[in-house]
């Protein structure tokens, strides 16, 4: 199994942002309302609005933050950054298919940007530890199966 350091790392800080993060989202939520009424609204104010989004605890918030930055992404305003926020998100809700893929096209965009290197080593880790999961979970229920038949057996012969 590898290491768990990256994982347990990343768990820990996310853990630690999430209080700051939710205390400070009605704050920035009435910023971004503001300034969305705006001609021309200052996309800073949307983007850290996003980012305290997806650093909460509810993965609908998670969503809500994912969707500004898909958002932005697409008006072109720091797209690694974006997709980079956008597979931490998706990392905290635990669909690491989709982070994967996610933070492999932020590092093909940038190859040396440490943030993302650590995402993707501990999204690695994740699915490693999740498959591992499902393999001890399977190779149970076939023990406890294998069990049953063999006491079936012995008792039919009775």
């Amino acid at each position: 199994m590898p290491s768990k350091v990256n994982s347990e790392l990343l768990d820990q800080q996310l853990k630690a942002e999430a209080p700051v993060a939710e205390a400070s989202c009605p704050r920035l939520r009435d910023m971004w309302l503001q300034e969305s009424n705006k001609d021309e609204p200052n996309l800073d104010i949307k983007f850290q609005y996003a980012l305290t989004l997806i650093k909460t605890r509810s993965h609908d918030k998670n969503r809500e933050g994912m969707s500004l930055l898909e958002g932005l992404a697409e008006s072109s305003y720091h797209v690694g950054e974006c997709y980079y926020s956008m597979a931490l998100a998706l990392y905290r809700m635990g669909r690491y298919e989709e982070c994967r893929s996610m933070v492999e096209i932020v590092l093909r965009m940038d190859p040396d940007m440490p943030a993302a290197q650590t995402l993707h080593k501990a999204v690695q880790e994740a699915v490693a530890r999740r498959n591992e999961t499902v393999r001890n979970v399977a190779a149970g229920g076939a023990a406890v199966a294998g069990l049953g038949i063999l006491v079936g057996a012995l008792l039919s012969r009775r």
